[in-house]
């Protein structure tokens, strides 16, 4: 029964979140002794050995797994940090090399073998490697945050400022991130930076504050939200995404004159943006204007005919909704 197997494998995961080993490889076994031929037990069980410090162990379990997924990219990185871990470097490099001939558009087996590398000491190789990760995973936070870790300790702050913005881009709700940009902002005061790289401290800034005023307004930090996209209008005022982000939010909150104000100039700012005269339209129709709000509807309709909003609010209003 597949949905067995979930039950085991998401009890046996919550066993081994908790450092409670025993019960983990008492589920893991289990699935082991159940469905010999999938794999999944050798795996978990692999990873419960790992986390006790038991590396022959490990490396058995994994090699069963291997045998039976052969290339599988998570045994082979796995597999691979448990032999560098027990100083065997050669085949650690080895079975990195082989991960990324099998999956090369991973940012998995990339971080791991660029730690792998800035352990030994083999730095630009490590740089080489994080950079290519950030390009085939543009979405992936750990490439980035390394970069930082790297250009910081090597005399950088510049650099690593950019990359660390970067990472919290990324990944927005990650506390970590934002407590190290301060970190290093303060360090950046200390040394001269060339002008195309404020720029791009710059750019990077606004990003990350667009990227944290949308996480803001998914998790309903209303506050969060408004705070990022007023420094986002206060550092370019012709910013239409960021003023209508913070028309949505007035509007949200029922403050709709105020939220009329934002929309209509991100409006000027972005002609063809259909969500921004459907917003229009919601605030036009809360403040009694319903002509205002048929015209924005419409115009929305017109930029994108498969937006399912304008068109039920234009039926919803001709039909006397």
């Amino acid at each position: 029964d597949p949905l067995y197997l979930t039950a085991r494998l998401c009890l046996g995961d919550a066993y081994l979140r908790e450092q409670r080993y025993d019960e983990a490889l008492a589920q893991y076994s289990c699935i082991e002794g159940t469905w010999p031929r999938r794999g999944n037990g050798q795996l978990k069980i692999a990873l419960v050995y790992r986390a006790r410090g038991e590396r022959q162990k490990t490396i058995a379990k994994l090699n069963e797994f291997l045998a039976i997924h052969p290339g599988d990219t998570l045994g082979t990185i796995t597999l691979a940090g448990v032999l560098a871990d027990s100083g065997d470097s050669a085949g650690a490099e080895r079975l990195f090399r082989d991960a990324l001939r099998n999956n090369p558009s991973s940012a998995i087996p990339l971080n791991n073998y660029g730690l792998f590398l800035e352990g030994r000491g083999r730095t630009a190789e490590a740089i080489a490697i994080f950079s290519r990760a950030s390009e085939v995973s543009p979405r992936e936070a750990a490439p980035h945050f390394n970069l930082a870790r790297i250009h910081e300790r090597e005399g950088r702050p510049g650099e690593a400022l950019i990359a660390m913005m970067r990472a919290a881009e990324r990944k927005p709700g990650e506390a970590r991130y934002l407590e190290e940009i301060n970190r290093i902002s303060g360090r950046v005061g200390e040394v001269d930076i060339p002008a195309p790289l404020v720029a791009a401290i710059d750019a990077g800034h606004r990003a990350l504050l667009a990227a944290r005023g949308i996480y803001c307004s998914r998790i309903g930090d209303g506050g969060g939200a408004e705070e990022c996209f007023k420094k986002l209008v206060a550092l370019r005022p012709s910013d239409g995404a960021a003023r209508a982000n913070l028309g949505r939010i007035y509007a949200d909150r029922g403050e709709y004159t105020m939220a009329l104000r934002e929309l209509l100039r991100a409006a000027d700012l972005l002609p063809g943006e259909a969500s921004v005269h459907t917003s229009l339209g919601f605030c036009y129709e809360k403040l009694g204007r319903r002509t205002d709000a048929l015209r924005e509807w419409e115009r929305a309709r017109a930029l994108d005919p498969m937006a399912k909003e304008p068109r039920r609010n234009i039926a919803r209003i001709r039909g006397g909704g």
